[in-house]
């Protein structure tokens, strides 16, 4: 891989930095391949104007053995801008946020595309609200989908022993696994997160966590019987432990559970129940040197069939362990 870079200072502000990318491979057959890629930045970082945009071009034969790209062949741009005030009084600031992104094949066919808009108002001690709204269009299996969402989220760390956050979201959304047979479809989709954290003494912390998200059939949809119904929801529930016992001694456990309800007749998603813990003992000298002792389980609704090989079924309580790890890890700096 061959790549070449610019960075250009236009202002006090202004910032543009470029990059050209080639790579040859050659496969095991001998024969060898080429691909180009480019990408190009353009940041302002200001008191009341913040604007971004970058543009990433890949071609489909671009690789690289020894980086990470997520997706090759395709076309990208993003940007945003957002504008701030910082007013006296109890308001630190608030302004607007637009975000666009959008994303295309080689050949010029639209396949993603995003238009946010939202306005935040942050006042003292973390406690912000944020408004936002999003049309969106999604190129899926061939077919072409327009969605929309608008949401609304509150945070606040108001008082020093307690923070929280909600959010709820309110739109369409694309059922990608419909039954076989049926092609995939627009939905409505409603999605919402409380959490919670509590700090009783410095040396403890709990983080509560509910998520939660829903498909149902859009009114006069013909899908849909007399009234809408539901496709699937998902809901997750979190809960997380921390504890101090000295400055390099710390105890951390982690406890899921989620669920993933559907009605077969409208999604071929996996009916899922499970539940997990992880426990996590480290001992940290400094940061590079730590001595780390874990513990995870894992547990899913299945049951075993009798039978030879056993077969695995969906069963209606998650009490069969998928997964269990012990381990230790020891790192350590060595500074010279």
């Amino acid at each position: 891989m061959v790549s070449a870079d610019t960075r250009l200072k236009l202002s006090k502000t202004w910032v543009f930095s470029g990059q050209a990318m080639a790579t040859r491979t050659r496969g095991t057959s001998g024969a060898p391949s080429s691909g180009t890629g480019w990408y190009a930045n353009l940041l302002r970082d200001g008191r009341n104007l913040d604007y971004s945009a970058s543009y990433l071009d890949l071609s489909p034969s671009f690789e690289t053995q020894l980086g990470f790209v997520k997706r090759v062949g395709i076309r990208q741009f993003d940007q945003e801008l957002q504008i701030v005030r910082r007013p006296k009084g109890p308001v630190v600031r608030f302004g607007p946020t637009f975000t666009t992104s959008l994303d295309w094949d080689p050949h010029g066919r639209l396949l993603d595309r995003s238009l946010q808009a939202s306005f935040e108002v942050k006042f003292r001690r973390e406690t912000k609200l944020v408004a936002g709204r999003e049309q969106a269009f999604e190129f899926f299996n061939g077919l072409p989908f327009n969605t929309h969402r608008t949401s609304v989220t509150f945070q606040s760390e108001w008082l020093k022993w307690l923070a929280g956050f909600a959010k709820v979201g309110l739109g369409t959304a694309v059922n990608h696994k419909p039954p076989k047979g049926l092609a995939p479809y627009l939905a409505d989709a409603q999605d919402g997160s409380v959490g919670l954290t509590f700090r009783p003494m410095r040396a403890l912390r709990l983080d509560h966590t509910f998520l939660y998200e829903r498909l149902r059939t859009r009114p006069g949809a013909s899908l849909a019987a007399d009234s809408p119904q539901r496709i699937l929801a998902n809901r997750i529930l979190r809960e997380k432990l921390n504890y101090q016992f000295t400055r390099a001694l710390s105890f951390r456990a982690i406890l899921d559970y989620s669920t993933v309800d559907r009605d077969s007749t409208l999604s071929r998603v996996e009916p899922e129940h499970r539940w997990g813990m992880d426990l996590l003992f480290t001992y940290l000298v400094h940061p590079g040197t730590a001595l780390y002792v874990g513990y995870s389980d894992r547990y899913e609704n299945f049951r075993l069939l009798p039978g030879s090989p056993p077969a695995l079924e969906r069963s209606g309580s998650p009490g069969l362990s998928v997964g269990r790890q012990v381990f230790v890890k020891l790192s350590y700096l060595w500074r010279f």
